[in-house]
């Protein structure tokens, strides 16, 4: 109930250095994130508004230790692809998906590197899910169809060396982000079976790794 988490942070460090903070109300604003998110079911549709209970897809989020922004946007994504049409569903559809998620800690884009990237995203425009027109943070958006691509070269079996001449990132870098596209890879086919979308192409790219 909201009630018992609201008793639950009472007891907790946070409520120790943040005496000041309404937590019967920020209960209230992440409940109703959750529930517009459907992880949370909130019981406000069956008058049963102080029993808190996690949706299929919640529980999925949780299982997948993703936050749930992140596995927010992995069902935006995962639904966006499922009505592409399926030439267009490749290795850098999976790729730029988890890539533009919180979870996946982002990388820097150099100013000689923006306009290569930018042909790179116009050219394969159709495989993505998100428009270029249309990223809300274009920017951010960019770095993580770097990333995706990165991740592209290395399963088509570009070497460490090459990786890191061609993207300057550091190969502790790398292989850091590697456990992360696995990890998300994994979380993002998970959801794909929770909202019903065909997409193999997530347990294919995980397995090219």
């Amino acid at each position: 109930s909201r009630d018992g988490v609201v008793d639950l942070l009472d007891a907790t460090f946070f409520a120790h250095q943040s005496p000041d903070v309404n937590r019967a109300r920020l209960v209230d604003s992440v409940v109703e994130e959750l529930a517009e998110m459907e992880m949370l079911d909130d019981g406000d549709g069956n008058g049963r508004k102080d029993r808190l209970t996690a949706t299929e897809l919640g529980s999925a989020v949780s299982r997948q230790y993703v936050t749930p922004v992140t596995g927010a946007r992995l069902v935006e994504g995962v639904q966006t692809a499922a009505r592409m049409a399926d030439e267009n569903v490749t290795e850098l559809t999976a790729l730029e998906i988890i890539c533009d998620t919180p979870d996946m800690h982002g990388t820097y884009l150099g100013n000689r590197e923006r306009a290569a990237m930018y042909r790179f995203a116009s050219t394969h425009a159709a495989e993505f899910t998100t428009d270029l027109g249309a990223a809300e943070n274009f920017e951010e958006w960019l770095c993580a169809v770097k990333l995706a691509r990165i991740f592209a070269d290395w399963t088509a079996g570009e070497s460490v060396e090459a990786i890191v001449e061609n993207y300057r990132i550091g190969p502790g870098d790398l292989e850091a982000r590697l456990e992360r596209v696995e990890w998300l890879l994994g979380a993002a086919d998970a959801i794909a079976d929770v909202v019903n979308a065909d997409l193999p192409v997530f347990r294919e790219v995980r397995d090219r790794l």
